[in-house]
């Protein structure tokens, strides 16, 4: 099925491409660039597989079988500060687990902020998958004033932050190139004082078993200048996710156009 989707989609293959050569410039051959494409097309299907699945099989009694967290203990301290937390991630390894791994590692959901899909059928099944894992969904078109509520009560907000954003954007550095980046997230800690914590879940190989990494809260020198901590908090966590995605690249969503609005100059 994964193939097959690689072979039909040729205009997410064309794009993927277009991203890798943009990303990557001359360090990776056409060879490798396809191969990258092909394998994350395979990757794409197990991350759909994992999300159906595994909200089916895991339970507050088994959930240690099939997570393995390194650095809970930096998000459960932050908690106790009364602040929330604001959890950053981007689609890259299993991130669609995450969801599921949080109702059980703080006995409470992530409220996650979503876009509606195009599709209201599509839309309706993921939302409805997505709840059913554990998550509490916000959608992007109301979410200013639940995220202040969700922080304020000391709860746990979930912000995926590696696609192009249209409006209320900062244009930070991603893979050497200007990006459209969402300033909510560094906004939101700034002004109310809400650690960011960043998550990321891959697969462990061999296992049907997934790695949870939560760093510790991260954190910049403030100038007292709110625009330019936002620029440099936002590049941070940009900088940190591309990290991960450098790792393994085949896990990231390079079908997506992340490059695509650009800065007026450009």
């Amino acid at each position: 099925m994964a193939y097959a989707g690689y072979v039909i989609d040729r205009k997410h293959r064309t794009i993927a491409s277009e991203n890798l050569r943009t990303a990557y410039g001359d360090d990776l051959s056409d060879r490798q660039i396809e191969k990258i494409i092909r394998d994350l097309y395979l990757h794409l299907a197990s991350v759909g597989i994992d999300f159906v699945k595994l909200p089916r099989i895991v339970n507050s009694s088994n959930w240690q079988n099939y997570f393995e967290v390194e650095g809970l203990e930096f998000a459960r301290k932050a908690l106790e500060a009364g602040k929330g937390i604001i959890f950053l991630t981007g689609h890259v390894g299993s991130w669609e687990v995450l969801g599921c791994a949080i109702q059980f590692l703080f006995n409470q959901p992530v409220h996650t902020i979503a876009k509606h899909m195009e599709n209201p059928f599509t839309d309706r099944i993921i939302t409805k998958l997505r709840e059913d894992g554990g998550q509490k969904i916000i959608f992007a078109e109301n979410a200013a004033r639940e995220m202040i509520r969700v922080l304020k009560h000391n709860k746990l907000l979930g912000i995926l932050v590696d696609q192009n954003a249209k409006e209320n954007s900062i244009f930070v550095d991603f893979f050497g190139q200007k990006a459209a980046t969402t300033r909510s997230a560094a906004t939101l800690s700034l002004k109310m004082g809400a650690p960011i914590i960043m998550l990321f879940a891959r697969r462990i190989a061999g296992h049907y078993k997934f790695k949870i990494s939560v760093s510790k809260p991260i954190e910049i020198e403030k100038t007292g200048n709110l625009e330019k901590d936002v620029f440099n908090l936002t590049q941070l966590y940009t900088t940190i996710i591309e990290s991960h995605i450098r790792e393994n690249p085949h896990e990231w969503l390079w079908i997506h156009r992340r490059w695509k609005t650009r800065p007026r100059s450009a």
